[in-house]
């Protein structure tokens, strides 16, 4: 998931090549709850173009790229869900970090002078590997 980092939107993307021998893109991963995901894109549907340039035969990371900005600005994205879904274009406005998917707690165990660590892991994204090891480490 770390390979092309989480961009601006909140998405990271995969190169599938179509029948032709051109890549499509294709979202791999999104932060829950992120810019993308609250706009409506979802895992498994092609990014078509964004700010009206078509992306067909871009890698992954030029895309990435082109969807990156400064903080709270808008991005638009063509996509297509599934793959002989509706096309449907989306404005996004952009974020500076990805959220921690990464949730733990102690617990006392009762009339014991131990406690019990829990880690939730709510997604795999580019600052889950980072969080989980400050997580265990600090306590």
């Amino acid at each position: 998931m770390s390979k092309y980092d989480m961009t601006g939107i909140g998405l990271n993307l995969r190169e599938i090549p179509d029948d032709n021998g051109s890549l499509r893109l294709v979202v791999l991963g999104l932060i829950l709850d992120g810019p993308a995901h609250s706009a409506g894109v979802r895992q498994g549907d092609e990014l078509l173009s964004v700010n009206g340039i078509d992306i067909r035969g871009k890698s992954a990371f030029d895309v990435s790229s082109m969807l990156q900005g400064p903080k709270e600005t808008f991005v638009t994205i063509k996509v297509k869900h599934d793959s002989c879904g509706p096309v449907e274009s989306m404005k996004v406005q952009r974020q500076m970090a990805a959220r921690t998917p990464i949730f733990y707690r102690l617990e006392k165990r009762d009339n014991e002078n131990s406690s019990v660590g829990y880690i939730h892991i709510k997604e795999f994204n580019a600052v889950a590997k980072k969080d989980l090891v400050s997580g265990v480490l600090l306590h």
